[in-house]
């Protein structure tokens, strides 16, 4: 049985969006120019317990071109180290992810929005230890507390709209232990071929 390309290209682009369905979208930037950092050890080819390939290369001063890949579809990102009173985060923008041959109508095309994804980094090195935003801890916290930060809530999914003072404010206050980060997972260097 044949798949139909159409779906296929639609499939694939729900897979993209999938890869980091625990994080949670930000329509703002978690840093400021004063806090990015550049730290050459992350640059290379990383493989974690979980599924896909995680490629990082040098891509300007303060930022890295990310190439996250599974058997199933590529995306590109530019990604931003940044250091926040001496917790590092990494902010991810989607640069390419999509299929450039999938058709889309210009009302379809007003609902994709560009967002930041962030993530806890706890350790670069031999190894890179990171932790995603735990969508359904932040769902409910929200939920609990709606004056805690800007955000636009729907049934399934949150958007974070504070402005970056304000995001950091509330991703530092609820960095450490469980909570807004889920469980950590560790990536390992793949050897060069």
């Amino acid at each position: 049985m044949r798949m139909n390309p159409r779906f296929y290209k639609i499939g694939l682009v729900a897979l993209i969006i999938s890869i980091f369905v625990g994080c949670v979208p930000s329509w703002n930037p978690l840093f400021t120019d004063k806090d990015l950092i550049f730290d050459p050890k992350l640059i290379g080819t990383w493989k974690g317990d979980r599924e896909g390939v995680w490629k990082f290369e040098k891509d300007g001063d303060k930022h890295y071109k990310l190439s996250y890949s599974d058997e199933q579809g590529k995306a590109t990102f530019i990604a931003f180290l940044l250091k926040i009173e001496g917790r590092q985060f990494l902010n991810l923008f989607l640069e390419d992810g999509y299929d450039k041959d999938l058709q889309m109508n210009g009302l379809a095309w007003l609902t994709l929005v560009p967002v930041h994804l962030f993530l806890r980094v706890d350790e670069i090195g031999t190894s890179v230890k990171m932790a995603m935003v735990d969508s359904r801890w932040l769902h409910r916290y929200l939920k609990e507390n709606p004056r805690a930060i800007a955000h636009l809530s729907h049934p399934n999914r949150d958007l974070l709209t504070a402005e970056t003072k304000e995001l950091q404010e509330f991703v530092l206050k609820h960095a450490e232990g469980k909570g807004l980060f889920g469980d950590s997972f560790i990536l390992e260097r793949k050897p060069p071929k």
